[in-house]
C-alpha cells in the first residue's frame, strides 16, 4: 500500500511539473504608452489629451458643442 502511494505522489509531481512548465512566461517587452500633451477646454476648463482636442479659433475645446457655445 505505501508503494502505490509512493508512486501516485510521483506521478503527481510530474503532472504538476510538466503543467507548470506547459504555462507561457508573462511577457518582457511590455511598452508602456507615450505620454501625450495634456490641454484644458477653452469653454468647461476639462483637461484632455491634445489628440482628442478640437481646435476652432485659436482655441482649444474637448467637443464639438463646446466650440459651437453651446451646453454639451
Amino acid at each position: 500500500m505505501s508503494r502505490l502511494l509512493f508512486i501516485l505522489i510521483i506521478v503527481a509531481f510530474i503532472f504538476w511539473l510538466l503543467k507548470s512548465k506547459r504555462r507561457e512566461p508573462p511577457s518582457t517587452n511590455h511598452q508602456t504608452p507615450a505620454a501625450q500633451d495634456m490641454v484644458r477646454c477653452s469653454y468647461c476648463g476639462v483637461h484632455l489629451p491634445r489628440n482628442e482636442a478640437i481646435l476652432k479659433g485659436g482655441k482649444i475645446y474637448c467637443c464639438t458643442a463646446h466650440s459651437e457655445g453651446r451646453q454639451a
